[in-house]
């Protein structure tokens, strides 16, 4: 093969490679991560009112559960003297890199995580207040 062509399949091979990451990744994208992220950013007054509150989750979340096993999780809202705060504290529990496994809990819950890494997002009537991340091993 004389140098020019083999130059030439190099490049073609390259081309095809990249034409092939190009597709994997386009039929993997489940779209943005926050469903009206635009919205939310508009909101971020109302939605950072917890925070100058002092409203913080307290938990019972270690940073590493067993994977596998039932975990009973516990929390409570509390403000920055440590009184309960009212409303229904809910948890969603999901993958960072995945909203397939996703799933909202009623506090206090059992929960069974699979092996893997684990975003725990703590909500107040509907609003986020803390998020955890936990490796299940």
């Amino acid at each position: 093969m004389t140098p020019p062509r083999l130059i030439a399949g190099v490049l073609i091979s390259f081309v095809l490679v990249q034409i092939s990451f190009v597709t994997m990744a386009s039929r993997s994208f489940e779209g943005p991560d926050q469903p009206g992220y635009y919205k939310m950013g508009l909101e971020h007054d109302r939605l950072m009112r917890p925070r100058r509150l002092g409203w913080h989750v307290q938990h019972n979340l270690p940073q590493r559960l067993q994977a596998g096993q039932s975990f009973h999780l516990e929390a409570r809202a509390v403000d920055a003297n440590q009184r309960p705060v009212q409303g229904n504290l809910t948890v969603r529990v999901g993958r960072p890199a995945t909203r397939s496994q996703d799933r909202q809990l009623n506090l206090p819950a059992d929960w069974q995580p699979a092996p893997g890494w684990w975003d725990v997002v703590f909500e107040l009537d509907g609003q986020r207040l803390d998020k955890v991340r936990v490796a299940a091993r």
